[in-house]
């Protein structure tokens, strides 16, 4: 039996499902937990199946809301689905714990245990989206156009549209399986990629205010004051970390965005520099070349450009 026929024979096992992902969910973590949730009320129509964390205030106008009110009783006695999470203090809802089995399945690189009884993670897959895809074809699952709609915009998010180097031959198959299956392209693509004034003046103020040193690395710092003159809100982010691609002689880029309780967020992306290692020293994670952490303070920003900077230095 592979892992696939095996997450769905204990899903066969439990009546009650509990989804989970990581915080501040971004498209993939998002769409796989909605997805999944969609797969297995349309597959299994007896089971009892509850998403939880943060409803998330972008997310939620394609795919819809997380429960809320959850008891800690119906978590006790179900099987708890963690997804796309490597860090333990990154779930969101600490109570998965309480589930009689839990299984993870991710595409990060192990950080953490979480004590699961199935581990499916692989690397190898550019989103979690295209693992919750894999394991719909394999178990010859409907995957209806809603839960097709989820799952692709997950896969073009953490894909990059597909021009990310984690991409391969089969992430484009299982693309164009949702699209059969019905996923809604004019939809998903006016919904993340339609572009209004307030964002288009914000890669207009990275532009012309990013700092770039002469080793390789650009970042730029979005403190409250300029997220206020911005418009910015913490649910969008900036988009801004994109906005530095492709810049000739930068080998890292990133985005330091203050949070509304002063903590940073920080945005990292590489062009061949592995940034994971570092992401998860400072208690984040990721992938190989794209990776985040949140920091408590702009002490530790200056402390993390000056590691980054010995990083291009060294590369």
């Amino acid at each position: 039996m592979n892992i696939t026929e095996g997450i769905i024979k204990a899903i066969q096992r439990h009546h009650t499902i509990t989804i989970f992902r990581h915080t501040q969910a971004d498209g993939d973590a998002y769409g796989s937990q909605q997805a999944l949730a969609q797969i297995i009320r349309d597959n299994f129509p007896d089971k009892e199946v509850i998403v939880l964390g943060e409803t998330s205030v972008y997310w939620s106008k394609l795919m819809g809301k997380t429960d809320k009110d959850v008891s800690d009783q119906e978590i006790m006695g179900s099987l708890a689905i963690i997804l796309d999470t490597a860090n333990l203090p990154r779930i969101d809802d600490n109570r998965f714990s309480y589930a009689k089995e839990i299984i993870k399945i991710d595409h990060h690189l192990v950080v953490d245990s979480f004590n699961e009884t199935t581990t499916w993670v692989d690397s190898s897959f550019v989103a979690t989206c295209e693992m919750i895809t894999k394991l719909a074809i394999d178990n010859k699952l409907l995957i209806s156009p809603t839960a097709a709609t989820y799952l692709y915009a997950g896969l073009i998010t953490d894909s990059g549209r597909y021009l990310y180097p984690a991409t391969t031959p089969l992430t484009l198959k299982y693309g164009a399986h949702l699209i059969e299956c019905g996923a809604d392209l004019e939809t998903i693509h006016d919904f993340i990629y339609t572009t209004n004034i307030k964002e288009i003046r914000v890669r207009g103020y990275v532009m012309l205010n990013f700092n770039k040193t002469a080793n390789g690395l650009a970042y730029i710092k979005i403190d409250k004051e300029v997220r206020k003159t911005l418009g910015l809100s913490e649910a969008r982010g900036t988009g801004a970390v994109g906005a530095m691609a492709n810049i000739e002689g930068v080998k890292i880029q990133t985005v330091f965005f203050e949070k509304d309780d002063g903590k940073i967020k920080v945005e990292l992306r590489s062009k061949k520099i592995s940034i994971v290692e570092i992401a998860t020293k400072y208690g984040g994670g990721g992938h190989v070349l794209a990776a985040g952490v949140v920091l408590a303070n702009w002490d530790l920003v200056d402390q993390l450009i000056n590691e980054l900077e010995e990083m291009c230095i060294r590369n």
